[in-house]
């Protein structure tokens, strides 16, 4: 539903363009009109680059799945290689390597997904535990079993194996950490 969306916000752009400008150049008449970094990359993700709406629908797919989150991180699970719904939305983003190119669509999402945690104390106290682990899976109690370890930062871009996505996730990861931990407006 997301790309629906952002395929919806190009074509409106487009008929915006054909009624005040059609003899100028359509990318030109864009930045022109100044939108915002989101509303770019949505576009970029209309006209070619995939990567802004591929952000953007995760970050929506994990919005969905938050609530299901457990509020600490299960060590049995990672032991499997299964993550909650939640945190296989972030894996897919580095397997994919959406994070790589896609540098507009980073900040709109932290926000984002800071703006939805801030709604629910539980809700951002789970996100935050799992980032920790995410972030240095020796964290997890009971301790991890090496094989654990190595699937973990590898998956989330600290391991000998991370691609370069993963290892953009990694960025992402550490500043929608620091993003939470800033103060919620009330």
């Amino acid at each position: 539903m997301e790309h629906a969306r952002h395929f919806q916000l190009a074509i409106d752009w487009l008929v915006k363009w054909r009624k005040d400008a059609p003899d100028t150049d359509f990318q030109q008449w864009l930045r022109a009109r100044k939108l915002g970094d989101e509303t770019n990359a949505l576009l970029a993700a209309a006209f070619g680059t995939r990567q802004g709406s591929e952000i953007v629908a995760h970050i929506e797919g994990m919005v969905a799945a938050l609530d299901s989150l457990p509020a600490t991180p299960d060590s049995g699970l990672l032991a499997k290689g299964e993550y909650p719904k939640a945190i296989g939305e972030l894996k897919e983003m580095g397997i994919k390597g959406y994070l790589v190119t896609s540098s507009a669509s980073r900040a709109p999402a932290i926000e984002r997904l800071r703006a939805f945690c801030c709604g629910s104390a539980a809700r951002k106290s789970a996100l935050q535990a799992w980032l920790d682990v995410l972030l240095d899976p020796s964290k997890l109690s009971p301790k991890p079993s090496d094989q654990v370890l190595t699937l973990v930062k590898n998956d989330f871009g600290s391991g000998a194996t991370s691609t370069g996505g993963q290892q953009a996730l990694r960025t992402f990861l550490v500043d929608l950490k620091a993003a939470l931990a800033k103060r919620c407006k009330k």
